[in-house]
This record gives structure tokens, sequence and C-alpha cells, in this order.
């Protein structure tokens, strides 16, 4: 089972991006220089009635 593809999110990246995210695996996210990230670092891939999803919001950096 396979989540989508992570969110983006403005003023950061997605370290270490890939093409695809299994269940479990995860996805962390980095700030651009001068910003503030807000929530959690990483992101898992989780399941829900037998399809990927994500554990939650990704961060955002302000």
């Amino acid at each position: 089972i396979y989540c989508p593809a992570p969110p983006q999110i403005d003023n950061g990246i997605i370290q270490e991006e890939r093409d695809h995210y299994g269940y479990r695996q995860s996805v962390t996210y980095a700030c651009n220089k001068g910003f503030t990230m807000i929530g959690e670092h990483s992101i898992y891939c989780t399941v829900n009635n037998d399809e990927g999803e994500w554990s939650g919001p990704p961060p955002e950096c302000r």
C-alpha cells in the first residue's frame, strides 16, 4: 500500500524526496533559512480503509 505524494510546503523542502512512499515510511521536512518550523518535522504513511494516507498535516515554515 502506497500513500499519495506528500504535500509540499511553502518556505521549506522535503528532505530526500522519493518517487513512492509505502506503509510506515516517513517524510521529513526542513524549513528554508530564516524560517521556523511549526508542527512535526515528519509525517508517516498510514493505512485507512485499505488506502494509504499521511498521519497528519505537514508542518508550516514561518
